[in-house]
């Protein structure tokens, strides 16, 4: 699956705040869940988890060669993570397992933590920063 985005600290109120100006659907009943789906037909998913504003698409990426189909909602999916963790100073932490996507072998690693160290494409998974920055040249 590609891929996960956790960032963390959580704080609701920041969260409600940068998800509604997103144009994410509020939940019906689970306070901490919301979604858009983007123009390319992709759910992106923000669940209230513990410590975190978890991130993820749906349907997930299972291999490689999906990452084309959801540029429009990769690029909702980091925009809100970077202008949330900026807000709460906090930290984005990319999980994937999808073959190509991995960092050196590792299912996860740190895209972010502000303020220090701003969120960058060139740290972005492979699938999705050749599918937003158009190639390796960006890399």
């Amino acid at each position: 699956m590609c891929c996960r985005l956790l960032v963390s600290p959580l704080d609701a109120e920041v969260a409600h705040e940068i998800l509604f100006l997103g144009m994410f659907n509020p939940p019906a009943t689970d306070a901490g869940f919301w979604h858009r789906v983007a123009e390319d037909g992709t759910t992106v998913n923000a669940v209230f988890s513990g410590e975190h504003l978890r991130l993820e698409l749906s349907p997930s990426i299972s291999y490689y060669a999906q990452h084309a189909d959801k540029r429009i909602s990769g690029g909702i999916y980091f925009e809100i993570a970077a202008k949330y963790a900026e807000r709460v100073g906090g930290t984005i932490k990319q999980i994937s397992n999808v073959e190509g996507c991995k960092d050196g072998g590792t299912t996860e690693h740190i895209l972010a933590m502000y303020p220090h160290m701003p969120m960058l494409w060139e740290r972005v998974c492979p699938g999705f920063r050749e599918v937003i920055l158009g190639g390796e040249e960006h890399g």
